[in-house]
């Protein structure tokens, strides 16, 4: 007895056809490409990110240093001298001269015998490098500073007897202060000008 079971056309196997070999690939290939360009796009806003913190916590650090320079006394005598209001019986506060602070000075002024900068000139060449963090004036480490170092300079803005704006060169100084890091390609640097407008008032 003849079977009578349907025959499939070849039109019925045709829809049930499923993807070549070849057509995976190309598909996988199309999206490893795809994924690839967004990680790319994700890492490379994560590194912006980053250094965009790193630049501003360093501009933070140097705002900060360069305020406190700028708020020191700016005086002919260093306040300590017994004839602060005459003739300097020390050697006068110049940074001509080369600046830096006196025997017995300190920034942070927390040791027996020490007392901190008092003067404008005393902060010329300062530094701080320790990588362990930036310390404020009392001694203690700004949280998230570490890794970075900073330095000052200070100068006059030209050199006596020249003048600039009618001022005497050495009764105007430039404050530059630099702070650095590894995870940024240079320095932050600020610039503070501070002008000798008491000479003879002995701060407080």
């Amino acid at each position: 007895m003849a079977s009578s079971l349907p025959r499939r056309s070849e039109s019925s196997f045709s829809l049930q056809r499923g993807f070549a070999l070849i057509e995976v690939i190309v598909f996988m290939v199309v999206v490893a490409t795809a994924v690839g360009a967004l990680l790319a796009v994700f890492t490379k806003t994560n590194r912006g990110s980053a250094e965009l913190l790193v630049s501003r916590q360093a501009l933070a650090i140097a705002e900060a240093m360069l305020n406190e320079v700028l708020a020191a006394p700016f005086t002919i005598c260093d306040p300590q001298d017994a004839t602060f209001s005459g003739a300097c019986t020390g050697p006068s506060e110049s940074v001509v001269a080369g600046g830096g602070p006196e025997a017995g000075e300190t920034r942070l002024g927390v040791l027996p015998l020490l007392r901190m900068f008092d003067n404008v000139n005393d902060f010329n060449n300062f530094s701080i490098s320790t990588g362990a963090g930036i310390t404020d004036r009392a001694g203690l480490v700004v949280p998230g500073s570490g890794g970075y170092s900073l330095t000052v300079q200070v100068a006059p803005v030209v050199v006596a007897p020249a003048t600039w704006n009618s001022i005497p060169g050495d009764q105007m100084l430039v404050v530059t202060v630099s702070v650095r890091s590894s995870l940024m390609g240079g320095p932050v640097v600020l610039e503070g000008m501070r002008s000798r407008f008491a000479p003879r008032t002995r701060p407080p």
